[in-house]
This record gives C-alpha cells, sequence and structure tokens, in this order.
C-alpha cells in the first residue's frame, strides 16, 4: 500500500474528528440540562476515555483492506452517534454508568477509526494530523451554530460522521456498497435529527432540579411556554401561575421571573417588601448597574424605586430576547427610555467601562456550568477577589455593591473574599463589617436558625453612619425584613468571629475566591470528592493501560522495543489537555463570553497545533534528540503560560476583535509547539514497530482524561497557575526520557502536502470567519427593538414612612 494516505482518506479524517469533537461539545450541552453540573463533566470525561479503548480494540486487528473497514468504523461512529443521543435524551436517568457506556460508544469507534489509519499510513502521520487537527478545529467552530437546533445537533454530528464514511468508501472496489451505507446513515441521522427530542415526563418525575420539580408540582404544575437552545444554554419559560409572571430557567436550574408588566407599577407594588428589592430604596437613585437581569425583576426594583438610569448585563441572549419578544407581557422593559441593556459577561463589560454607579447589583447570579468541551469544570469570575475590586472602583464615593446569595455558606464565604480584599488594601481583619449590612431573604428565619437562606448583602464602598442604620433597621422593620447582620447594632456569629482576626466557619472553606481559584460555589474545603474519586479511577485506568502497552511493545526476540513511544503519548496526552484547559479557563475572562472561549480558544489552538505538525516535517523530528529538542521547547514554552493572563489585562478595554487578536496571540504559537512531537512520535513508530500506534492512541486519550480532571483539581486545590507547570513537567521528563534513550530511526520525514495545507487552513479559517460573526451577531451584539417608550411614574406610596419621597420627577 502506498505510503501516502489519499486525500480522501485525508479529508475522511478530518470529517470523522470535526463530528466527534463537534459530538462531545454537544454532549456537555446536553447533560448540562440533564444533569447536575458536576455529573455533566464527570459523564463527558468517562465518555471521551473510551477514544483509547477503541484504539485498543483494533490493536491485534490488521485487515487486507483498509479502507474498506474505515469506512465501516466511521459509518458505526454515525450509528453510535444516533443510538446515543436517542437513549440520552429518552433515558436521562437510566443512571450514571448506562449513559457513560453510550455517551462512549461513538467515541470508542472514532478511536478505533484512528488507530487503524494512523497505522497504515504511519509514515505519512505528520500530515494526517494536520487533517485531523483541522477538522476538529472546524468542528469546534460549526457546533455553534448548530447547538441553537437543540436535539436536532445530534443529526447533524451523525451526518459529518457518515460523510466521512463516504470518502472512504471512495477508495473501495466495488464502491456502491459504502455510497449506499453512507447514503442510509445520512438518511437515519436526518431522521434523528427532525424526530428526536427531550423525555420531559422522565425527568419531571425525577424532580432532582427547579425546573423539573415545578413541572411536576401538585399544586400549579408548570406549563412550558417557549424553549430555546443555545451553543451557551437551554433557556425555558414556564408558567405556573398564568397571572403574575413567567418562570425563566436556565439548564432547568438557574431560575429567574419575567413579570406581567402592563406599564403601571402600582400593580407590583408587592414588590417592594421583597428582600432583594431592599437595597434599591438607599442613596442617590442615579445610575444603577445590574449584572445579570435575567427576566428582569432587577429592572423592575430599579423603576419602582425611582432610580434615573439603569444599564443591565446579562450574559444570556436567549433571556433577553424572550423578555423582547414579549413587550405587551412585560411593559416593553428593555426598552424604556432609562434602560440600557447589553449582552454580555458583566465583569468583562465593566471592565471596559468609564462609567461610575451609585449601585452595582448582582441578583442571584447562578454561575455554576460544564464547560463547553467538558474538558474542565470553572464557574465564572463574578464572585472573585479581583472581582469585587473592579466593582468597588466603578462606585461612587457612597455607592453600595449589592449580592443576592442562594444561602448562608455562600454569604460566609463572599464576606471572608470580601474581607481578604479589605485587608491588601491595609485595612485591619474585620474591617469590611462596618461596610456591611445583610438582609434575611426568609422574612425573619435566620432568627431560629442562625442561618440566612437566599440572603441580600449591602456593601457600601464607605463605612455605614449611625443614621444611615437607623434608617435601615427602620425599613426593614416597616417591610417585614429582617436584619440579619448590621455593624454594632447585630453581629452574629461566624461573622463576628471576623473582629478577632480569624474567621470560625467550621465546615466551609473561608479561603479568598480568586481568579486563580474561581470555585465560589464549592464552599465545602478541600477538592471535590467525586472529582477526587474520578480522578484516582482515571488514574488506575491510565496506569493499567500504559504498563499494559509497556509489556506488550517489549523488545521480543528481533522485534525492536517500542515502549519509548507509549510512555511518551502518555506524557503528551495528559500534558497537553492541562494546557488546553488552562488556556480556556483563564482566556475566558478576556474574550468576555463563553462561546467565545470556544470559538476563539480551542478552534485556534487546535489549527495552530496542526500547523505545528505538517511545519515539523521540515525538522529533524524523527531522530530522538530532535523530538528531545521539541519537547524541551513544549516544556519550557507551556511553564511560560502563568504570565499570559497578567499581560492580556492590558487588553481588557480593547474591542471584541482586539481582544481576539491579542487571545490567538497567546494560543497559536503555543499550538503550534505543541504539534510537533505527538505525530512525530507516530511516525517513528511506524519505522520502529508499528504495533505501538495502537497503543499510542489508547494510552495518549486515557491520559488525556486524566489531564483534565487533574486541572480541575489543581485548580481547586492550589490554583489554575499551576496547570499549565504541570503540562510543562509532562514535557520536560519526556524530553529527558527521549535524551537518554537510543539515538531512534534516521528514516527521512515525508515532506508532502503543503499546498494542500494551505488550501485546508484558508477554508477552515474562512468557515471561521462566518461562525465567529454569527457568535458576535447572537451571543454579543443581537439587536434591540429600536423602541424607546417613556418610562413609568413612581407611585408615592411605594416609599416606606422611614425614607423620603424623591422631591422631584425626572424627566426623559
Amino acid at each position: 500500500m502506498n505510503r501516502l494516505a489519499s486525500t480522501f482518506v485525508a479529508a475522511s479524517l478530518a470529517l470523522l474528528a470535526s463530528a466527534v469533537i463537534a459530538y462531545e461539545i454537544l454532549l456537555t450541552r446536553m447533560f448540562s440540562f440533564l444533569l447536575q453540573y458536576h455529573y455533566s463533566f464527570l459523564v463527558v470525561s468517562g465518555a471521551i476515555f473510551s477514544l483509547g479503548l477503541g484504539a485498543l480494540a483494533v490493536s491485534r486487528f490488521r485487515p487486507s483492506d483498509a479502507h474498506r473497514w474505515l469506512t465501516v468504523l466511521a459509518l458505526a461512529t454515525s450509528l453510535c452517534i444516533c443510538l446515543a443521543g436517542v437513549f440520552i435524551l429518552r433515558q436521562p436517568r437510566a443512571g450514571v454508568t448506562f449513559l457513560v457506556i453510550a455517551a462512549g460508544l461513538p467515541i470508542l469507534t472514532a478511536g478505533a477509526y484512528l488507530a487503524m489509519l494512523f497505522r497504515t499510513w504511519g509514515h505519512d502521520s505528520q500530515r494526517l494530523y494536520f487533517w485531523d487537527l483541522s477538522g476538529a478545529a472546524l468542528g469546534t467552530a460549526w457546533i455553534v451554530p448548530a447547538m441553537d437546533l437543540g436535539p436536532g445537533a445530534v443529526g447533524a454530528c451523525a451526518a459529518v460522521a457518515a460523510a466521512a464514511g463516504a470518502l472512504t468508501a471512495m477508495r473501495t472496489s466495488p464502491r456502491h456498497w459504502g455510497l449506499l451505507s453512507s447514503g442510509g446513515c445520512l438518511a437515519v441521522a436526518i431522521t434523528v435529527g427532525v424526530f428526536l427530542d427531550v423525555d420531559l415526563d422522565e425527568l419531571a418525575g425525577a424532580a432532582d432540579k427547579p425546573m423539573f420539580r415545578g413541572l411536576s408540582a401538585s399544586q400549579n404544575p408548570g406549563r412550558i411556554v417557549e424553549t430555546s437552545w443555545s451553543a451557551y444554554a437551554r433557556t425555558d419559560l414556564v408558567d405556573r401561575t398564568g397571572d403574575t409572571g413567567l418562570n425563566m430557567y436556565l439548564d432547568g436550574a438557574a431560575g429567574s421571573y419575567l413579570f406581567r408588566f402592563g406599564g403601571d407599577l402600582r400593580r407590583l407594588f408587592f414588590l417592594r417588601t421583597e428582600a432583594p428589592c431592599f437595597p434599591y430604596f438607599f442613596g442617590r437613585r442615579d445610575h444603577a448597574l445590574v449584572i445579570g437581569p435575567g427576566g428582569g425583576a432587577d429592572i423592575l426594583f430599579g423603576l419602582l424605586t425611582g432610580w434615573r438610569q439603569i444599564t443591565g448585563v446579562e450574559v444570556n441572549a436567549d433571556a433577553v430576547r424572550m423578555v423582547r419578544s414579549r413587550n405587551q407581557y412585560s411593559g416593553g422593559l428593555y426598552d424604556l427610555a432609562n434602560v440600557d441593556l447589553h449582552v454580555g459577561d458583566g465583569r468583562s463589560y465593566l471592565e471596559r467601562s468609564d462609567e461610575l454607579y451609585d449601585l452595582i447589583a448582582l441578583p442571584l447570579v447562578y454561575a455554576e456550568a460544564a464547560d463547553l468541551v467538558g474538558y474542565q469544570l470553572a464557574e465564572n469570575y463574578l464572585f472573585t477577589r479581583e472581582a469585587y475590586a473592579a466593582y468597588f472602583e466603578h462606585l461612587t464615593p457612597r455607592g453600595r455593591l449589592s449580592l443576592v446569595l442562594h444561602d448562608h455558606p455562600l454569604m460566609v464565604r463572599a464576606v471572608a473574599t470580601l474581607d481578604d480584599l479589605w485587608r491588601q488594601h491595609r485595612a485591619e481583619s474585620g474591617a469590611i463589617l462596618d461596610h456591611l449590612v445583610i438582609i434575611d431573604g426568609t422574612r425573619g428565619g435566620s432568627e431560629k436558625t442562625g442561618r440566612v437562606h437566599r440572603p441580600v448583602l449591602m456593601v457600601q464602598r464607605t463605612p455605614f453612619e449611625a443614621g444611615t442604620l437607623d434608617t435601615v433597621m427602620a425599613t426593614a422593620e416597616e417591610l417585614g425584613l429582617h436584619v440579619f447582620f448590621a455593624p454594632g447594632i447585630r453581629e452574629p456569629e461566624p461573622l463576628a468571629s471576623l473582629r478577632s482576626g480569624r474567621l470560625l466557619a467550621p465546615g466551609i472553606d473561608v479561603a479568598p475566591v480568586t481568579d486563580d481559584r474561581p470555585y465560589f460555589y464549592d464552599v465545602t474545603p478541600g477538592a471535590d470528592a467525586k472529582l477526587v474519586t474520578a480522578l484516582l479511577v482515571a488514574a488506575g485506568l491510565t496506569l493499567v493501560l500504559l504498563l499494559s502497552g509497556l509489556r506488550d511493545c517489549r523488545v521480543v526476540d528481533a522485534r525492536p522495543g517500542a515502549q519509548r513511544f507509549v510512555a511518551l503519548s502518555g506524557a503528551l496526552g495528559a500534558g497537553y489537555m492541562l494546557v488546553e484547559v488552562f488556556l480556556l479557563q483563564r482566556l475566558t475572562l478576556i474574550l468576555g463570553h463563553p462561546v467565545l472561549a470556544l470559538v476563539v480558544t480551542l478552534f485556534g489552538l487546535l489549527t495552530a497545533t496542526g500547523l505545528g505538525s505538517v511545519l515539523g516535517q521540515r525538522l529533524p523530528l524523527l531522530a530522538s534528540r530532535g523530538l528531545a529538542a521539541a519537547l524541551l521547547a513544549c516544556g519550557l514554552g507551556s511553564a511560560t503560560l502563568p504570565l499570559a493572563p497578567g499581560l492580556l489585562e492590558w487588553c481588557q478595554g480593547w474591542s471584541m476583535m482586539g481582544r481576539i487578536a491579542a487571545s490567538l496571540l497567546v494560543v497559536v504559537p503555543t499550538g503550534m509547539l505543541l504539534g510537533l512531537p505527538f505525530p512525530a512520535a507516530l511516525a517513528s513508530a511506524k519505522v520502529s514497530r508499528e504495533d505501538a500506534i495502537p497503543w499510542m492512541w489508547a494510552v495518549n486519550g486515557a491520559a488525556g482524561v486524566l489531564g483534565s480532571l487533574a486541572a480541575v483539581v489543581c485548580a481547586m486545590a492550589i490554583g489554575s497557575t499551576w496547570i499549565p507547570v504541570a503540562g510543562g513537567l509532562c514535557y520536560l521528563l519526556a524530553s529527558l526520557g527521549l535524551a537518554r534513550g537510543p539515538a531512534g530511526p534516521s528514516t527521512a520525514t515525508l515532506t508532502t502536502g503543503s499546498r494542500s495545507a494551505l488550501v485546508v487552513v484558508a477554508l477552515v479559517f474562512i468557515g471561521w470567519l462566518a461562525v465567529l460573526y454569527f457568535t458576535d451577531s447572537r451571543y454579543v451584539s443581537p439587536p434591540n427593538s429600536g423602541i424607546r417608550q417613556v418610562p413609568p411614574a413612581v407611585p408615592d406610596a411605594v416609599w416606606p414612612r422611614s425614607i423620603a419621597a424623591p422631591s422631584a420627577t425626572v424627566t426623559f
């Protein structure tokens, strides 16, 4: 057989890689809705582990017609994607084990495809690896608009895999059976894409998320009014009351409320007694910023209390669209003359703004989410020490920060982080307490339990004065609210312990939340037990695969050993994934939207890795010392990545295209370096002992999952700064092992496909630009209605007796 794979085979590889990575991203999106976010991450990680098992399954299989079997495996991947999608969406509570098995089947067949292809054309590994990564990069792009189809995107992934089978079928003889089979798989994919949907009845019966409980409630069961899928989340509007308003859910969990509002604030007079409305009564009511308004409740709080200007920043574009599409129902809330709404990440917007605000409000922003590619578990950056510093920098001298949190442990953790921020500015420990008032959201429940639920934190830039505190206490009493904490008046434990220099809160992680460790919702001290268990299981399985591969590839009789290639593959899999997770996590803050992190960071990294592979053909990488030098460069480059976020902070105020360009300046050189070693090692293994290639794919895939889990545990335990350092260490250890090993084969690398590589890169780049334009219009800057309505008049009766009503009405 020709040492060079045909263009049909290379293009088939690109399509299959595109389908598989798109399927992995889609899995994360579906599981984020179906499961709790920890389980979503674990299930997807377990499924990806199947890639290595698939490679191992064909290690002893030597077909006489590789094209025919590649066609079979590609079409099997297509059918398995359909079967997995049907099982997952129709049996979402089948159990984690069954979900992992179902989700992993397409990845297992894809792993077998990769191992067979690279073993057959191992001499051409560097060129093929370029096609592999280019296809994967394109998959990260096209799946973003495809996820608007919701479950229909399953059919899109299966259709692309079927097309991969059709391309390899073109090289079989006779080819008609392969083309007919590909057509049949395509028909199945289209059918699944059109008719597949989620079994909401089973989810409602499980009742393990707020939306699912609402759908199955015995009183006022919910009815879904509208559903919208996107690359960011699934957003649902659910009608439970029929009159007061609609519940809005994000991935079935993060709830907000869209009130029925016809323009008369007297209809919503009851909102004045809600705890989240309390901060809007106090101080100068000039300009308020609401981060995460959702259905618009906090916008109504600002209107009800007469704020002159209200700016909202909502990361979920579908939430904004749903409110605006119901202007008659919502009273045109987001299109009033004194309401200015933006779509994007609230902190990113704030750090690019020069405005000062009298109030910055974060109303129950629910930040838990499984990452889009399933390789990391990250929250957003709204509750870190650096975020709080940005909020206070954008407050007027007597401005206030309002935080609405879920429960008592999160309140304690927020106060601990705020105290750390104050101490960084040379304040005494506990000085934050003089700036803090906490309102219990359960109307006095904390008096009995000593714990708050849905607490509202008011943090003033200057210490609260005695007169202001008297007004706060009187207003709370009149509105039927309970003040849990007020400096010098009511200081319960554990917050009072801060006065003595240390916050004593057993069972709660009181370490400050930082951009380096942004896991605000993980309140239990130490790493999450489920993640540690998954890490140990992944480590054990990877070790078993590694030892088995080393044993199988040892020197036997006259056959040379290839153990170093198997060990090298493990180091490369873990190291690459550690670097990838770090870049995805930290560049999300710079880019300003999680979908942009997918479209820019992951796309850029995969494309650059593919370019590094094809450029490596011109370097002496097949010799051990040449490969060791490349690994050394990868290690040193990875170890310097912790400097990147600090340098990119200078770009925070730039336009979106400027921030994208700055991010790519970090991602592209890194990816090109990391693209050198693995394909060169595959080509070397083909020369030395091709039996090692399936083992290399198996160990590399397993180590990649191990690396992603290790990255999350590392970030939670000691901070994400150390993730690329650990990745660099993997590369450096591999370099040391190769440098001390035998010289290796001296066969020259095949330098082919440079012209076709340029064409592929050009096509992929054009596709990326189209998706980038879609992402900007869909997620970052959706158009407003263009209608600006006069804000409603504020009724005098809204004001508590302890607060004087405004003397004049502001005109617009």
